[in-house]
C-alpha cells in the first residue's frame, strides 16, 4: 500500500504525535522480486539511548552505518539532536538489547557535532591507508579514525564548503583497482574526488547535477540532499559500468555513472523506469547498495541492515530473502513505500519497482532507508585448504610420507612465473647477501638443491633449530613458507580474506595481502637486521602468530573465509 500524500509539516506533526517507534517487526510486500515472497525486517540491535529520547523526534537518530567484518562490528553515528548527536558509536556482530558502545568520543573531532549525517567507511589495509582504519565525513573534513577509536586526525578536506551530505567509498579492488585504492568524496555540487593515504586530493570529475544543503526542516523536502553513499562496481563484474563510480542523486531521481577518466553515463532516470522518488512527503534517493554475488549464507551476521530513523534500532533481513537479486544495485526513498533494483548487466538498467506493506503501522515506520545500507554474507571458512607448517615440512619427499605434489611446481625461476618456479620469503631473489638463508625456496629435497630446499628451510636454515626464542626468525620463517606452499598449492587461496579480530592488525586482508607484508619485513631484516612486523619491532612473534592462525585455519582457528563477508 502507499503512504498517503501530506504536506512536510503534516509528516512531521503526525510522527512527533506518534512518538519514537517501538521495537517492532517489519514485513515488507515486495512486488515482482525474483522469489515473489515477502521480505521481513526484525530489530537486531539497540541502543541504551531510547529512554532519553521518547517523545523528542529524532534527537538519537542513527544514520551513518557500516559493517567492518575484519573487527565483526557495526559503526553508527547518532546525528541529530542536543543528546548524542555527533557521537559515533559500536554494534556487535550478534546485535543485542543496549548493545552500543561509545566509539572514538574522546578524539574531540569537533565537527561531527553539528552535522546531520556522516559517511563512513573503512580501509582494508590497500593503498597505503592503515588496515582497519575507520574514515568519517565530517562536511568537507574527512577524518581518519584508528580501527580502536583511540585517536582520529584529519585526512583531508574537499573543497565545497559543504557541512554535510559528503559521501565517500573506499576502493578495495585487489586486482587493477580503478580509482587506485583511494579513498573517494562525492560532494552535494557533483564533484567527485580522490584521497590518497598521504591526504592528497584530486578531482576526478563532475556527475553534472547538483544536489542541495540547507538546514532540516526549510521546505521544499529533500534539500538536505547529496550523494550519500557512492558505490564502485567491481571491474570484474559483468557489466557496462564494471570498475565506475556510481551516485544516486537525491534531488534529481537520476542515478549515475563516472569512468576512472571522469566520463558520465546515466544508468537509471525516470524516462528508463526509475520511480519519481523526489517530493512530499517523500526526501528522494537516500541510499544506493550493490548487493554481493553471492547471497544466501547462513551465519551471524546475515543479509541487509539499515537503521530505523527515529527509534534507535538497527533491523536485519536476512540474505536468504534476496535470492535471485545477485549484482544488482538497490535504492529508495527516505519516508516512502518505494525502492528498486536496478540489473547493471546492461545499459541503461532494467529498473524493478518494489514497494512496502507498512501492515497498519504508524506514518514513518517504514523509513528503513536512512543514509547507508549495508548488506553482509555471514563468512564462510576455507575448508581443507590450510595445512601447518609440520605438515609441509613432513611432505617434502625425502621420507616417508609421501611428497606432496605443490612441490613439484617449484624451481629455480625466480620469480616464478603461474604460480611455478621459487618461493621468494623476503620477495626478491637475492639470496646470496641475505643475513639469513635461505629466503629462496626452489625445490623440496635437500637431496636435490642443497640449502636452497624446503628441508633446509625446516631444518632452520643458518639459524640453527626452528624455535620462537629470542627473535622468532625460525619459525616465523618456517611458518612463512608453509602459508607460501598452501598458495603454490591452491592459488585461489590467495583470495581468501583472513578474518581474525583478536589480529587487527592483518584481518580483513587477503592472504596475499599479508603474505607481502610479511615478506616486505623479513627482507628489512635479511638485509638489514631490523624488525618490524604487524606492530610489534624486535621480533617476528606476533607475525609468527599470525601465521599459525592462517596455516591452522582448516584445522581450528577457522581465520581464512572463503565466501560471504
Amino acid at each position: 500500500m502507499s503512504i498517503p500524500k501530506r504536506s512536510t509539516k503534516r509528516m512531521w506533526e503526525a510522527m512527533a504525535a506518534a512518538g519514537l517507534a517501538s521495537v517492532m517487526m517489519l514485513t515488507l510486500a515486495l512486488a515482482g522480486t525474483a522469489n515473489s515472497a515477502d521480505i521481513t525486517f526484525a530489530p537486531y540491535a539497540s541502543n541504551q539511548f531510547t529512554a532519553g529520547c521518547m517523545g523528542n523526534l529524532g534527537l538519537c537518530d542513527f544514520g551513518g552505518l557500516m559493517y567492518q567484518p575484519a573487527l565483526s562490528r557495526f559503526i553508527v553515528d547518532a546525528n541529530v539532536g542536543p543528546i548524542v548527536a555527533g557521537k559515533l558509536y559500536t554494534f556487535p556482530a550478534a546485535g543485542g538489547v543496549n548493545s552500543a558502545t561509545a566509539f572514538a568520543q574522546s578524539t574531540g573531532i569537533a565537527d561531527l557535532t553539528s552535522l546531520f549525517e556522516t559517511n563512513i567507511v573503512f580501509s582494508t589495509g590497500l593503498g597505503g591507508f592503515n588496515n582497519n582504519d575507520v574514515f568519517v565525513s565530517a562536511g568537507c573534513k574527512i577524518y581518519d579514525i584508528a580501527p580502536d577509536g583511540s585517536s582520529a586526525t584529519l585526512l583531508a578536506t574537499v573543497p565545497g564548503g559543504f557541512t554535510k551530505y559528503v559521501g565517500l567509498v573506499m576502493d578495495t579492488t585487489v586486482n587493477n583497482p580503478p580509482f587506485n585504492n583511494n579513498l573517494v568524496a562525492v560532494t552535494p555540487d557533483g564533484n567527485a574526488f580522490t584521497i590518497t593515504s598521504a591526504g592528497v586530493v584530486t578531482l576526478v570529475g563532475n556527475f553534472g547535477v547538483v544536489e542541495g544543503e540547507s538546514p532540516m526542516g526549510t521546505p521544499p523536502p529533500g534539500t538536505n540532499a547529496g550523494f550519500e553513499q557512492p558505490v564502485i562496481i567491481p571491474p570484474s563484474q559483468s557489466s557496462p559500468i564494471a570498475g565506475q563510480l556510481v551516485v544516486a542523486a537525491e534531488q534529481n531521481d537520476v542515478v549515475l555513472a563516472m569512468s576512472k577518466a571522469g566520463v558520465v553515463t546515466t544508468v537509471a532516470s525516470t524516462a528508463t523506469g526509475l520511480p519519481t522518488f523526489f517530493g512530499s512527503p517523500q526526501f528522494g534517493m537516500e541510499t544506493l547498495l550493490l548487493l554481493p554475488p553471492t547471497i544466501g549464507t547462513a551465519g551471524v551476521p546475515d543479509g541487509l541492515f539499515t537503521i530505523q530513523s527515529g527509534d534507535n534500532i538497527l533491523y536485519n533481513a536476512p540474505s536468504s530473502q534476496f535470492t535471485g537479486l545477485q549484482n544488482r544495485l538497490i535504492t529508495g526513498s527516505e519516508f516512502s513505500d518505494v525502492w528498486v533494483d536496478m540489473d547493471i548487466s546492461v545499459n541503461p538498467a532494467v529498473v524493478t519497482t518494489h514497494t512496502l506493506d507498512l501492515n497498519g503501522l504508524p506514518l514513518g515506520t517504514d523509513n528503513l532507508i536512512e543514509q547507508q545500507w549495508v548488506f553482509v554474507n555471514a563468512p564462510v571458512a576455507c575448508t581443507d585448504t590450510s595445512l601447518t607448517w609440520g605438515y609441509w615440512k613432513n611432505h617434502t619427499g625425502s621420507g616417508s610420507p609421501r611428497q606432496d605434489p605443490a612441490y613439484k611446481k617449484l624451481s629455480s625461476t625466480c620469480p616464478a612465473v603461474g604460480g611455478v618456479g621459487a618461493v621468494s620469503l623476503d620477495g626478491d631473489c637475492d639470496n646470496a647477501s641475505d643475513s639469513f638463508k635461505p629466503t629462496v625456496i626452489t625445490c623440496a629435497k635437500k637431496a636435490t638443491c642443497g640449502a636452497q630446499s624446503a628441508d633446509a628451510l625446516f631444518a632452520g636454515g643458518n639459524g640453527g633449530k626452528v624455535n620462537c626464542s629470542g627473535k622468532c626468525v625460525t619459525l616465523f620463517a618456517a611458518q612463512l613458507l608453509a602459508a607460501e606452499m598452501n598458495v603454490v598449492g591452491n592459488p585461489a587461496l590467495g583470495g581468501a580474506i583472513y578474518v581474525n579480530p583478536a589480529d587487527p592488525q592483518f584481518s580483513g586482508q587477503t592472504l596475499s595481502q599479508v603474505l607481502s607484508e610479511l615478506e616486505s619485513s623479513f627482507d628489512v631484516f635479511v638485509d638489514g637486521g631490523a624488525i618490524s612486523c604487524g606492530g610489534v619491532s624486535g621480533s617476528f612473534s606476533g607475525c609468527q602468530n599470525t601465521l599459525d592462525a592462517i596455516n591452522n585455519s582448516s584445522e581450528s582457528t577457522h581465520t581464512l573465509n572463503c565466501g560471504g563477508g
